[in-house]
């Protein structure tokens, strides 16, 4: 049940503060009260409430909803790496880039693909690499800087490598596209220039 009163714990600094601050007064987190649902899903994920785990949670979740929405496709074949693998009907509903989203004129999958994977083992390693890289990544920029740098280098990711394709091949440009890599790239070069820079 959403809380419309009262205090809730900062999931930035873990101090307390009231549920309808627009800023955390002690480390100036925008919104820590999650509009009052803060504990709701403090109650789902536990104490550990950012936005990387934010981020997870929304991939995961988007990657077991494309499952549901063609079940048929996940068992399919197509070798271990090919292990539950989500359909290319369910990637389109859900928002993949590429092919056919290009033809109807779909931008806004340039940022939607940036969530969603097309295998099992697509997902985890991205995962992993995003639970390794967004920690710090939140830490040096502050957690609003990171998840616009996240979106940022998907869709700058994306749109580079539609417009290759398009150049290099035509044909290929109908090739679907989807997966965090464009952003654990954007990531680690955020990092590298922060740590070239202060040495």
């Amino acid at each position: 049940m959403r809380q419309t009163q009262g205090s809730v714990v900062c999931a930035n600094c873990g101090k307390l503060v009231g549920i309808n601050e627009q800023t955390c007064p002690y480390c100036g987190a925008w919104r820590p009260g999650l509009f009052g649902w803060a504990p709701v899903i403090r109650s789902v994920v536990g104490n550990r409430l950012d936005l990387i785990s934010l981020i997870l949670m929304a991939c995961v979740t988007l990657y077991a909803v494309s499952l549901l929405l063609e079940p048929e496709a996940a068992f399919s074949g197509g070798g271990f790496l090919s292990i539950l693998s989500p359909g290319g009907r369910a990637l389109y509903q859900l928002g993949m880039t590429g092919g056919v989203a290009w033809d109807q004129g779909w931008w806004w999958t340039v940022l939607t693909a940036n969530y969603l994977h097309g295998s099992l083992l697509h997902i985890v390693f991205n995962m992993m690499w995003i639970r390794n890289l967004g920690p710090a990544a939140t830490e040096v920029y502050g957690p609003a800087r990171t998840f616009v740098l996240f979106n940022v280098a998907g869709v700058c990711g994306f749109l580079v490598s539609n417009v290759m394709k398009s150049m290099s091949d035509p044909l290929a440009f109908a090739t679907p596209n989807n997966g965090a890599s464009r952003v654990i790239f954007g990531l680690l070069a955020a990092l590298i220039v922060y740590g070239s820079k202060r040495g």
